[in-house]
This record gives C-alpha cells, structure tokens and sequence, in this order.
C-alpha cells in the first residue's frame, strides 16, 4: 500500500498482526537489536516494510445506505 496514513485502529491491527507472526517464528525483516515483538513490528511500519495490505471500503454518500430504523419504517408502512 502506497499510502501511509493509516488510521489509529488500522495502525493497532497491521502492529498486532505483525507482532503476533513474529512472535510465532516469522522472519524480521529489518536489521534491529529490539527483542519484543510489539517493538519490533513498531519499527517495521516505520520503515514502512510490513508486508500486509489494507483493503478499505468506498464511503457512499449519506442516505444511500439505509439504516437499521429505515429498516423498521419500511416495513411497518407496507
């Protein structure tokens, strides 16, 4: 992914995501003398080298998607 402004929950996602196959044997991919885990997948993303991809949704435009009480009034009127 070219773009790096993640959001906070898409940042603690990829960071534990990492973390976790680290912690279970994955390669390092960056020259580091850090030992956890979290501290090295940090520093990873901050390098930019992670290699996991982050697929987002298209925002639609406001009233397009009906909501759960849309739901309700359709179907009461009918």
């Amino acid at each position: 992914m070219t773009e790096t402004n993640f959001t906070r929950y898409e940042r603690a996602r990829i960071i534990g995501a990492r973390a976790l196959q680290i912690s279970m044997g994955a390669p390092v991919l960056i020259e580091t003398d850090k030992k956890e885990p979290i501290d090295i997948a940090l520093a990873e993303l901050e390098k930019e080298v992670i290699p996991i991809t982050v697929k987002r949704t298209v925002e639609q435009e406001k009233g397009v998607v009906p909501t759960l009480e849309t739901h309700l009034t359709l179907a009461e009127e009918e």
